[in-house]
């Protein structure tokens, strides 16, 4: 049975008031071993659907121990679209659809909250990008 690191036993500092957060180091850390395995990754996640399979095992393995993992889905979901180019737009976009579209909700739900933010900002990207092409025409 996995117990989850208190704050004195734990060398990363994973908690922080009363939760487990991401530190800066942790995701720095991600960061680098994600972008060291891109172009491995994006052997197997070149189509749109293969996309969103990785998105669900990010959700899978997050939600495997949440009280630690919950605080990575979103940096780690960042980190493949924005520095590894792993993840399209349309993949993220299509599985967000998927998650608000159940009709009950799955536990696996609670990372589309986490990411909602994240969602905005990619949806705002996305319509001045498309501002910006119709001032090119």
């Amino acid at each position: 049975m996995y117990v989850a690191p208190s704050a004195t036993s734990s060398p990363t500092n994973l908690i922080g008031t009363g939760k487990f957060k991401a530190t800066a180091a942790i995701i720095k850390n991600l960061g680098q071993i994600l972008k060291k395995w891109a172009p491995v990754i994006a052997k197997f996640s070149r189509e749109t659907d293969d996309q969103v399979t990785l998105i669900y095992g990010l959700e899978a393995a997050c939600l495997l121990y949440i009280e630690v993992y919950e605080e990575l889905f979103v940096p780690v979901l960042q980190i493949l679209y924005q520095h590894c180019d792993i993840l399209s737009e349309d993949a993220i976009l299509e599985w967000e659809q998927v998650r608000v579209g159940e009709v009950f909700p799955s536990p696996e739900s609670v990372f589309l909250a986490k990411a909602a933010e994240f969602l905005s900002w990619l949806k705002e990207a996305e319509e001045e990008e498309d501002d910006d092409e119709e001032e090119e025409e």
